[in-house]
């Protein structure tokens, strides 16, 4: 390194807030199950979704999506991951804050979802709660859920994590 500042990247796309919601019952987890069109796989990850105007906090955020996708109410007080991914398929880079639910009411559903249009490239087909031994064998997002998220649930998540960087589409750099 000669000090100078990093060159930015040739290509460049839009970014994300989003705001996820981490939600344990017992010794399961709470996730939706997606259906990626441009890239043809399915993934299974946590419920949440874009930081929106009207949202007062990102922590408002993972309330909102969990109760949008999956049906489940949540309350929440602090964040414990920070996630960083690329999807090259739909052209954006999303900044994902995850924040730990406090408590959880309801059955997973898809019964609060807005309608899916057909052309949409991302559509969520599915909200249940899954084992840790589930996992092994699922495309999980972020890749951090087979495991580091089970060790810190065991330790009471002690800090905030970055888990880095996932690129979706393209083989990390």
């Amino acid at each position: 390194m000669d000090g100078s500042p990093p060159k930015a990247p040739a290509k460049r796309y839009p970014h994300r807030i989003r705001g996820s919601a981490l939600v344990f019952r017992a010794d399961r987890i709470l996730l939706v199950t997606l259906e990626h069109k441009l890239l043809r796989e399915t993934f299974w990850e946590l419920p949440g979704g874009g930081w929106e105007l009207g949202d007062a906090s990102i922590l408002d955020t993972a309330r909102r999506e969990a109760f949008e996708e999956a049906g489940v109410s949540i309350t929440t007080s602090r964040i414990v991951y920070i996630e960083e991914c690329v999807d090259h398929a739909l052209g954006v880079q999303f900044l994902s804050v995850v924040a730990l639910a406090d408590s959880a009411v309801g059955e997973p559903g898809l019964s609060n979802l807005e309608p899916q249009l057909d052309t949409s490239p991302i559509r969520i087909v599915d909200a249940r709660w899954y084992g840790q031994s589930e996992l092994r064998t699922l495309n999980v997002h972020p890749p951090a859920l087979r495991q580091r998220v089970w060790d810190d649930f065991k330790a009471g998540f002690p800090t905030t994590v970055n888990l880095g960087r996932v690129d979706l589409g393209r083989r990390s750099p």
